[in-house]
C-alpha cells in the first residue's frame, strides 16, 4: 500500500490585538488580498472589544456580546484581556489571565468560517500588538503553548512590523521612497517611518518612531487639530523624501483636514483607514510561514542584528550550523545541538554583524575538561538570547553511553554579539 499525504491548505489569520479592541483578517493561501471580518451587523465596524464574559454556568461570550453583560450579576466580565495578561505575567494569576486571552483568541479563529465554511484549513496566526516588550514576549510564549491545537504556526510582531509587511505588498510607487504612517488615537499621534536600504541583500527596511501628545485644545476643535497635525507633518517630513503616507485611527474622523492636505501635497500617495495592522499581520504570516526568500528584511529594536553560526563537520563535510539568523526576534531564539567535541577543548562561535562582510570568532574554552578519548566527548550546546544583543550559551557533558557516563558538568557563557 502506498501512503497518501493529504495536503491541507493554509489560511493566514492576522490579528490586531490592541489594549481595548481587536481586528481580524484572513488571507487564503491561493493569494489575493486579506479580508477583514466583522462580528456585527454593521459590516464596516471591524473593532472587537478585547473582552470575555464568563457565566456562572460555564459558558462564555466575547467581544461586544460580552460587554452587553456588564451589569449581569450571573457572571464575570473581563476586559482588556491582553493588557491584563501583561500586568499579571509575573504573578500567580498569570496562568489564568493568559488562559482567558487564549480563549478569546480561539473564538476569533472561528471567524474564518465567514470566509470558508466548507474547507479544512491549517491556521497560521500572526498577532500584531502596539509594543512588543519582554513581558509581552512572555505572554506570547504561554499563549503559543495554549493555542498549539488551534493554530499550527504563530508569529508575533509590533504594529511597526505589521505596517512593514502591509506596505511592501502594495504598489511599488507607494514605497519608491520612504513611507510614513500616522496613528492618531488615544490622545496621541504615533509616527512610524519605513526607510529602505536598496543596496543590501536582502533590502533592509529600518523603522523609526516618534510620539506626540495631543494638546487638550486640539482634541475637539477641528481647526486646532488641523493646525496641530499639519505642524507634525512638517516636522516628520523634514529632510525626507516621502512617497506614501498612511493615516490611521479615530483621530482622523471628521471633516477637518485642510492645512493638512496642503502639507501632504499632490505628489504623495495618501491613504486613510483603520484595518492596516490586521491586514499587515496576515501578509506577514504568508511570508514567515513559507520561510522562503523575500527581498526585504525588517529591522527594529527587538530584531537580532547578527548571524551566529557553529562550525561543525557533518558527514565529513565542514558546515556552518545556523544558531541565530539576523532579523529574528531575540526572545524567540532557542536552539540546541548535540555534537562530538574534537581537538582542543573549545567551541568556536562565529558572529557576523548585519551589513559586515567578515565574521569574528568567539572561542568558548571548556575549563577542567574531562580526560577521555576524543570521539567519546559528546556535548549538548544550548543557546538562547537574554536581550537583543546578549547570547547565553550552556554546554553540557552528555557522556558516551555506559562506557563514559555523563559527569553532568556544565559550562556557561554570555556573549555580547555587537
Amino acid at each position: 500500500m502506498k501512503e497518501v499525504t493529504i495536503h491541507r491548505k493554509k489560511i493566514y489569520m492576522g490579528l490586531d490585538l490592541g489594549y481595548d479592541n481587536a481586528m481580524v483578517s484572513f488571507l487564503k493561501e491561493e493569494g489575493g488580498d486579506p479580508f477583514t471580518v466583522s462580528t456585527r451587523s454593521d459590516r464596516e465596524c471591524y473593532q472587537i472589544p478585547v473582552s470575555l464574559y464568563e457565566g456562572k454556568n460555564g459558558y462564555y461570550l466575547y467581544g461586544a456580546e460580552a460587554q452587553k453583560r456588564r451589569q449581569d450579576q450571573n457572571g464575570i466580565l473581563y476586559e482588556q484581556l491582553y493588557l491584563r495578561a501583561i500586568d499579571l505575567i509575573h504573578t500567580d494569576g498569570a496562568g489564568e489571565a493568559v488562559e482567558r486571552l487564549a480563549l478569546f483568541v480561539s473564538r476569533l479563529v472561528r471567524l474564518k468560517d465567514k470566509l470558508c465554511q466548507d474547507a479544512e484549513y491549517e491556521i497560521c496566526l500572526s498577532i500584531a500588538v502596539p509594543k512588543l516588550t519582554p513581558k509581552a514576549a512572555e505572554v506570547f510564549a504561554l499563549l503559543r503553548e495554549m493555542l498549539k491545537e488551534t493554530a499550527e504556526t504563530m508569529f508575533f510582531m509590533d504594529y511597526g512590523e505589521s505596517f512593514f509587511y502591509y506596505t511592501y505588498h502594495q504598489e511599488k510607487s507607494i514605497w519608491a521612497h520612504d513611507v510614513a504612517m500616522f496613528d492618531f488615537s488615544d490622545r496621541q499621534v504615533r509616527f512610524t517611518l519605513l526607510a529602505r536600504e536598496s543596496r543590501t541583500v536582502p533590502q533592509i527596511v529600518v523603522s523609526g518612531e516618534k510620539v506626540w501628545e495631543v494638546p487638550a485644545l486640539a482634541e475637539d476643535d477641528g481647526q486646532e487639530k488641523d493646525v496641530f497635525f499639519a505642524s507634525i507633518l512638517r516636522e516628520a517630513f523634514a529632510k525626507r523624501i516621502i512617497s506614501g503616507v498612511y493615516l490611521l485611527g479615530d483621530g482622523f474622523d471628521g471633516n477637518w483636514l485642510c492645512d493638512t492636505l496642503r502639507v501632504l501635497g499632490p505628489n504623495r500617495r495618501v491613504f486613510v483607514g483603520k484595518n492596516l495592522y490586521t491586514k499587515g499581520a496576515a501578509y506577514a504570516g504568508s511570508i514567515l510561514s513559507r520561510q522562503g526568500d523575500w527581498p526585504y528584511s525588517y529591522d527594529c529594536s527587538y530584531k537580532v542584528q547578527a548571524n551566529v553560526s557553529l562550525k561543525a563537520s557533518v558527514n565529513g563535510t565542514q558546515k556552518f550550523l545556523p544558531v541565530v539568523t539576523a532579523g529574528e526576534n531575540w526572545f524567540e531564539v532557542k536552539k540546541q545541538f548535540d555534537v562530538i567535541l574534537k581537538g582542543t577543548p573549545s567551541v568556536d562561535i562565529w558572529i557576523q554583524e548585519r551589513g559586515e562582510r567578515n565574521a569574528k570568532i568567539e572561542p568558548l574554552l571548556l575549563e577542567n575538561v574531562w580526560k577521555r578519548p576524543e570521539r567519546t566527548r559528546k556535548i549538548r550546546i544550548s543557546v538562547r538570547m537574554i536581550n537583543q544583543q546578549k547570547l547565553y550559551v550552556t554546554i553540557l557533558d552528555l557522556g558516551f553511553g555506559a562506557f563514559y557516563p555523563s559527569t553532568e558538568k556544565q559550562w556557561k557563557f554570555e556573549i555580547d554579539l555587537y
